[in-house]
């Protein structure tokens, strides 16, 4: 894996805004009233990145990346590897810059990431229990056939533009005092970091991971890379582990990394449909589900939570709210 710098910088980030601006959405930033009434505190303000083209944040990352590439680049193709979010982030994007795409998911990625990555016309290849086996399936490809690889964490141009989020958020709220963001290999929450450090350091970046892929958690604890092994979560597009490259990057922006169940995510999913009209998947769920079961304290001030993603399969989201519906309605 060789990219030219460990991560993004802040004028990265206002690069990729200006050059993605005209593909994607300005998702919105809305105050959330009713998760005040939950917990006891606000103002708390939602980043519907569920809303955003291809229902998640990873369109920002992949646009930015795919419209960097040189001519060269473009005619040999791209190959990735995904949960699903990124691989259908990547086929719009190639799609859109006349790019041939490769997506490998694992075996677990839902059939509905997998079915919009193939509508826009990228060739998808199921592979491997976990994304760390998909991972190196796509780097093997990648050896055999040509082409670039596109990485969904730690390749800084899709860093920047995840890091766009961050930017809006500022840019709408500028006073924010919290962010609550999603963590998995950590390509948002640096992105993000990045552009919000250098503008506001006094703001508080807090990650959420589940409790069965908590790899940047224990490896904050610990200070080094700790891999943990990956169990199965509803929250499958935050499952790997971190990377060495970031991880310097990742001790220096993140302020706070906190853990939850699959119980409380399922939860903050049927909560989020019940409550606040999102649909919501697993993963974008997680800083939800933080903030209900107390698992961050709020500072005085603005706290922002992203719902990174709202691409889930329709029968988990009959389940979990079948499952979770009285709960919440009794809250």
């Amino acid at each position: 894996m060789v990219f030219l710098r460990v991560g993004p910088e802040a004028k990265d980030v206002f690069g990729a805004a200006r050059r993605i601006e005209s593909y994607i959405r300005r998702t919105p930033l809305e105050r959330c009233f009713v998760l005040e009434e939950e917990v006891g505190c606000g103002p708390v303000y939602l980043k519907l990145e569920n809303q955003q083209r291809t229902r998640s944040f990873k369109l920002r990352g992949a646009l930015n990346r795919v419209l960097a590439l040189s001519k060269e680049e473009r005619r040999r193709g791209i190959v990735t590897a995904s949960s699903g979010n990124h691989g259908q982030g990547v086929a719009m994007a190639a799609a859109l810059a006349g790019v041939k795409a490769t997506v490998v998911v694992p075996e677990v990625t839902p059939a509905v990431k997998i079915r919009e990555a193939r509508r826009f016309g990228a060739e998808v290849i199921r592979w491997g229990a976990d994304f760390d086996a998909a991972e190196e399936k796509a780097w093997s490809l990648v050896r055999e056939l040509g082409g670039t690889f596109v990485h969904p964490c730690i390749d800084p141009e899709v860093m920047a533009g995840q890091g766009t989020v961050g930017l809006e958020v500022l840019n709408e709220l500028p006073d924010v005092a919290t962010l609550v963001v999603p963590v998995g290999g950590g390509g948002l929450i640096g992105g993000i970091g990045v552009l919000v450090k250098a503008v506001r350091p006094d703001v508080r970046i807090v990650g959420v991971q589940a409790e069965a892929s908590p790899a940047l958690y224990e490896s904050l604890r610990a200070g080094r890379l700790v891999r943990c092994p990956v169990g199965e979560t509803l929250a499958e597009g935050l499952a790997g582990n971190a990377y060495e490259k970031t991880f310097p990057l990742l001790c220096k922006v993140v302020d706070e990394m906190v853990l939850v169940s699959e119980a409380e995510i399922a939860r903050a999913m049927a909560w989020l449909v019940l409550k606040a009209g999102q649909v919501v998947e697993g993963s974008g769920a997680v800083g939800v589900a933080a903030l209900l079961f107390g698992k961050v304290s709020l500072a005085a001030g603005p706290t922002v939570c992203v719902l990174s993603g709202g691409n889930v399969d329709a029968a988990t989201l009959r389940r979990v709210v079948a499952e979770e519906g009285a709960a919440v309605a009794a809250e």
